[in-house]
């Protein structure tokens, strides 16, 4: 295996050695069911989602997924979060910031960071994430995931739904 996909799985296995170890062993035998090298065995282990994925980086896939507008992917991931018992409260802050963020490099310009108060990585970030919206319908994602977030915490809104509805409304 390269040293890219190497350091990658390890990562996935979040450092944990046994984890790191079953992985492996997977792989092996994938590269010698299908009689294909082992990085070919990985490449397709990821896109087949044979490989453990730590919650915490579905979560940001999750995000990402939403903010570019990748609505299927989005559905899946929030179904695997799901799954896991991800907080939705805790899903809409880290939506919420994130539209933030692109409404706030929206108007461009230079010096961003400094302007914005944001690390250069979050303004790059957002920056690739923000060109799927209009500033109009960034204003209005905002608009609705405050109101989903308030609806939570006064009761008023189910907070397993409050996901499902931020997806169909904004998506």
């Amino acid at each position: 295996m390269t040293e890219k996909y190497g350091y990658d799985l390890a990562h996935r296995a979040n450092l944990d050695y046994s984890q790191l170890m079953l992985e492996c062993d997977k792989l092996r035998i994938l590269s010698q069911v299908r009689e294909i090298p082992i990085d070919e065995a990985y490449r397709q282990a990821i896109a087949e989602k044979l490989i453990y994925t730590t919650p915490q980086d579905v979560i940001f896939d999750f995000v990402d997924a939403f903010c570019k507008r990748q609505a299927k992917r989005a559905f899946e991931l929030w179904a695997e979060l799901q799954e896991l018992g991800s907080n939705p409260l805790g899903a809409l802050t880290l939506l919420y910031n994130n539209f933030k963020a692109m409404l706030l490099v929206s108007g461009g310009g230079g010096n961003l960071a400094q302007r914005t108060g944001l690390t250069p990585w979050q303004v790059k970030n957002a920056q690739e994430k923000g060109n799927n919206y209009s500033v109009g319908e960034l204003v209005e994602a905002l608009r609705t995931l405050q109101g989903l977030e308030q609806g939570i915490k006064t009761g008023r809104i189910e907070a397993a739904m409050s996901i499902d509805y931020a997806l169909i409304s904004i998506l």
